[in-house]
C-alpha cells in the first residue's frame, strides 16, 4: 500500500548523538524522534516536546520499502542510515530531491534487528549491525556461516560488512549499544556488558565480541501451549540506567535497571562475583507499566515493545523513546515518573 505524505520533514536536526539505532532514532538535539512506520511505507517524525501532536510523515523512496524484516535507522551528519532490500543506505529525508545512496550490501540472507555506531579508539567510525541469517532452502545460502553469525561490523572507509567473531554466545539478541566508554548488548536473550576486541592480523573479521551476563531479566519458560517467554530484544542506556525492551510472541515489556557499578573487563569475573553483580542489578530492576487508554486497565505486559532509542544531552538530560502495540510512541526522561505517550501513528490518505 502506498500513501501520500501529509508533511515534509524539517530541514534541521539531521545530526545524531551517534548512539544506537532500531526502528527509531533521535536527532542530535533530542527534539525530533524519527521512526519507521510499521503499517505504511513512510517515515514518521514526532516532536517529543509536544505530546499528542500528529507526526509529520514523508514517503520512503522505492528502494527503501523492500524489507522482509524490520528496517533499522540511525541518524548521522548526512541524513539517515537505513537498512532495506538487503543493503545499507544513506538518505536525507529533509531534501525533497534526495535519493538513497548505497553504502554497502548486508550479509547474504541477513535479517537485521539493530544498528549502531561503535565507540572507542580502535572502533572509531565502525557501524555495527546485529540480526540473524535465514537458512531457508529456497534462498541463497551464505558460505561458511552458522547461526552464531549474528553480529557484523562495517569499518570506516570499507564497503563490506565483516563478521564480528561471536564465541560461546548462541545469538546476539540486542545490538551492542555504546556510550560513556561502556558497551551493553543482549546475548542468549539476557543482558550482557562487554566490548569488541580488535587484532592487527584480523583481515577477515571486524573484531571479536567479549563480555558476560550482568542481569538475567528474560522471562524464560516453556509449556505445551508455548506461552510466556520474553527475551532482551533491544537495550540502551542513559545517565547510568539501562533500558531494555523485552519481547516474545504477542508480548512485550519495558524495564530499567542500573549499569553495573564496575565496568566489564575482558577477564570475566569469578562465579561468586558474577552472581553478586546479577543479584544487585536484578534487585533494582523495574518494570514500567504504561498508562492505559480510557476504559482499559494498565498492565506490565503489552502487545509488543520495539523502536527503543535514547538521547543524552548536557547537564545530565536524557530521553528514552519506544513504541508499543505497533503504533503508540512513548517517552521517558529525567523529570517524568512514568512513560508519557507522545503520539500515535496516524495513517496518511491512500493515493487514488
Amino acid at each position: 500500500m502506498r500513501i501520500s505524505p501529509a508533511h515534509i520533514l524539517p530541514l534541521f536536526g539531521l545530526l545524531s548523538n551517534l548512539a544506537g539505532g532500531s526502528e527509531a532514532t533521535f536527532s542530535a538535539d533530542g527534539n525530533t524522534l524519527w521512526a519507521i512506520s510499521r503499517e505504511f511505507d513512510s517515515l514518521l517524525a514526532f516532536n517529543p516536546g509536544k505530546p499528542g501532536a500528529a507526526p509529520k510523515i514523508t514517503m520512503l523512496p522505492d528502494a527503501l520499502v523492500k524489507n522482509e524484516g524490520s528496517a533499522q535507522i540511525l541518524a548521522d551528519g548526512k541524513g539517515l542510515l537505513i537498512t532495506a532490500d538487503g543493503k545499507l543506505w544513506r538518505w536525507n529525508p529533509a531534501s525533497p530531491d534526495s535519493k538513497p545512496v548505497l553504502l554497502a550490501p548486508l550479509p547474504l540472507s541477513f535479517y537485521p534487528n539493530g544498528l549502531a555506531f561503535a565507540k572507542g579508539e580502535a572502533l572509531k567510525g565502525m557501524i555495527v549491525l546485529s540480526g540473524f541469517h535465514s537458512f531457508d532452502s529456497e534462498k541463497p545460502h551464505p558460505e561458511d556461516v552458522d547461526e552464531s553469525a549474528t553480529l557484523y561490523g562495517l569499518k570506516s572507509g570499507e564497503k563490506v560488512f565483516k563478521p564480528v567473531f561471536v564465541r560461546r554466545v548462541e545469538r546476539v539478541t540486542a545490538c551492542p549499544f555504546f556510550a560513556d566508554g561502556r558497551m551493553i548488548f543482549g546475548g542468549n536473550h539476557d543482558l550482557w556488558e562487554g566490548g569488541i576486541g580488535m587484532e592487527d592480523d584480523m583481515e577477515d573479521r571486524a573484531g571479536t565480541l567479549w563480555g558476560y551476563r550482568t542481569a538475567p531479566i528474560a522471562l524464560a519458560n516453556t509449556d505445551s501451549a508455548n506461552s510466556g517467554g520474553m527475551s532482551v530484544r533491544e537495550a540502551v542506556f542513559a545517565n547510568g540506567t539501562v533500558w531494555a525492551a523485552l519481547g516474545g510472541r504477542h508480548m512485550g515489556a519495558i524495564v530499567s535497571l542500573p549499569l553495573a557499578k564496575k565496568p566489564a573487563a575482558e577477564e570475566a569475573p569469578e562465579l561468586a562475583e558474577a552472581w553478586k553483580v546479577q543479584r544487585e542489578l536484578l534487585a533494582l530492576a523495574k518494570i514500567h507499566r504504561l498508562p492505559a487508554d480510557e476504559g482499559e486497565e494498565a498492565s506490565d505486559i503489552v502487545d509488543g515493545i520495539d523502536a527503543l532509542c535514547t538521547w543524552s544531552g548536557e547537564d545530565g538530560a536524557w530521553k528514552v523513546a519506544f513504541r508499543s502495540e505497533h503504533s503508540k510512541f512513548w517517552l521517558m526522561k529525567k523529570d517524568l515518573k512514568e512513560p508519557q505517550k507522545i503520539g500515535v501513528e496516524v495513517p496518511a490518505k491512500e493515493e487514488h
